[in-house]
């Protein structure tokens, strides 16, 4: 306690350190969907929303192909971990 009678607040050590604490919360099954949700590719949408939009359509399509490819592994992965 400091002499002013204010608790010391211990610091987070930056927005890391929130997203730790929130996934340290997050149940078996709650983890097991987020992890199933961030190894999964990209959506084939965002090349219809760049070609939509005038926006870089190589690229999207690379990034969708590249993320499905990448998919296969990071999915066998979580599936096999969990």
């Amino acid at each position: 306690q400091a002499e002013d009678g204010i608790r010391d607040v211990e610091r987070s050590r930056g927005l890391g350190d929130v997203y730790k604490r929130q996934l340290l919360t997050l149940g078996p099954g709650e983890t097991r969907i987020a992890l199933l949700f961030l190894s999964a590719p990209t959506a084939v949408v965002s090349y219809v929303m760049a070609d939509q939009l005038d926006g870089d359509t190589e690229l999207s399509a690379t990034i969708v192909v590249v993320s499905c490819l990448l998919s296969v592994l990071s999915l066998s992965l979580v599936v096999g971990l969990f």
